[in-house]
């Protein structure tokens, strides 16, 4: 320290008085009540106006298994950036968050908005995020096939070849996939699953509802770390998987509540009715029909220009705007009577409006998908030639005979 200077006054330094007795234990009671007060209101917030401070799974005791009046008070939440409504249970809310890392993540792409899911604490074990992507080269790890992505050129998904969940993926066309469904979305949107780790280890699931109106793709994912231990006994790990089993339902319920909010809907379509065929389905309002003998095709008019400007370019005239892989067919959705024997390839099952439809992969890279049902000793088979909502069309479908 410099020594004080000649006619420099030292600076006094005033004593701290010693604490009254007790003072100590006034801010640690200050402290507390400020920290009860913000608890308070968080929990508050969390969970509005709802009356449990649990998640409510006293409904639905099997996957999916909630119904529409199961879900009718759930709160509604509005994505203005991208124009679409959600239905979520009490127990989550919704808020927009930072991007995340996408390294080591089972969905990978072009990440447009994250969205948080704040949870009630006595679901601690569990994590979920809704992510909005752009479609175009989005990867994603399928359990059952390894890594797959969407190419928006093609309008189709592909595997890629590569199993190993940490490779660095190349998007390379090995064969074509068809996603798994397991229901649609309010907006006749399919709910692709099977999409994570599943049940193998950290339970990591993810839903996918691919919106080519919007040309996104909206990942919802969820992750429970509640794997039990080796302690546990029989009855508390059943407890564990139906907690896990529960939260999956709810999960699977806000992603197929799916709605847009600023497209034009089914309602401002038309009707399309076949008396040879007994059978109506609406379709878009700028479609034309034409009806041949145990089929109808229908077209829109800008599909059918674009269709006959790519011909003459691939047929000499302009060839630098050739698009070889751009449909060369002047339809965009076909409806047509079959005989009863199956279409070669892949097959499931999928329930649309109360109808059960088969749907087919053909099995090439250039193939379409083909949707069949049965109806009073008829089969009739539906396809999409370009990325139309196929599960749209279909949930309007009615006999009319």
């Amino acid at each position: 320290m410099d020594e004080p200077t000649p006619n420099q006054v030292p600076p006094t330094i005033s004593p701290t008085p010693p604490a009254k007795p007790g003072s100590h234990w006034l801010w640690i009671g200050i402290i507390g009540v400020g920290l009860a007060i913000t608890t308070g209101v968080f929990i508050w917030v969390l969970l509005q106006n709802s009356n449990n401070y649990v998640a409510d799974f006293t409904v639905g005791t099997s996957k999916h298994a909630r119904t529409e009046a199961d879900i009718k008070d759930w709160k509604k939440f509005v994505d203005k950036t991208y124009g679409f409504e959600l239905l979520v249970p009490s127990y989550m809310v919704l808020s927009e968050s930072a991007p995340r890392d996408q390294k080591n993540r089972l969905v990978q792409g072009e990440s447009k908005e994250e969205i948080n899911i704040a949870l009630t604490p006595d679901l601690k074990d569990f994590n979920a995020h809704i992510t909005v992507y752009t479609d175009d080269e989005l990867k994603a790890y399928n359990y059952n096939v390894g890594w797959v992505f969407y190419d928006a050129a093609t309008q189709k998904w592909y595997q890629t070849g590569e199993v190993d969940i940490g490779a660095q993926v190349e998007l390379t066309k090995k064969a074509l996939i068809i996603p798994k469904a397991d229901g649609i979305t309010k907006e006749g949107l399919p709910v692709y699953v099977d999409f994570g780790y599943g049940d193998a280890g950290y339970n990591n699931v993810h839903f996918l509802v691919h919106v080519p109106s919007k040309k996104i793709i909206i990942d919802f994912e969820y992750s429970s770390a509640d794997e039990g231990s080796p302690e546990d006994t029989e009855e508390s790990m059943q407890e564990s998987r139906a907690k896990i089993d529960h939260f999956e339902s709810d999960w699977m319920n806000v992603a197929k509540s799916f709605i847009l909010t600023n497209t034009v809907q089914v309602k401002d379509w038309k009707t399309y009715t076949n008396t040879a065929y007994g059978f109506s389905v609406s379709i878009p309002a700028d479609w034309t029909a034409t009806d041949e003998d145990s089929s109808v095709s229908f077209v829109s008019k800008k599909l059918q220009g674009e269709v006959e400007e790519n011909r003459k370019n691939c047929d000499g005239i302009g060839k630098n705007d050739c698009n070889p892989e751009f449909p060369r067919s002047d339809f965009e959705f076909i409806i047509a009577l079959k005989p009863g024997e199956a279409i070669p390839g892949t097959e499931q099952t999928i329930r649309i409006n109360n109808l059960t439809f088969r749907r087919y992969d053909p099995g090439n890279l250039f193939g379409n998908l083909y949707y069949e049902i049965k109806y009073a000793g008829r089969y009739y088979w539906f396809t999409a030639i370009t990325d139309q909502p196929i599960e749209t069309i279909l949930s309007t479908l009615k006999f009319t005979n």
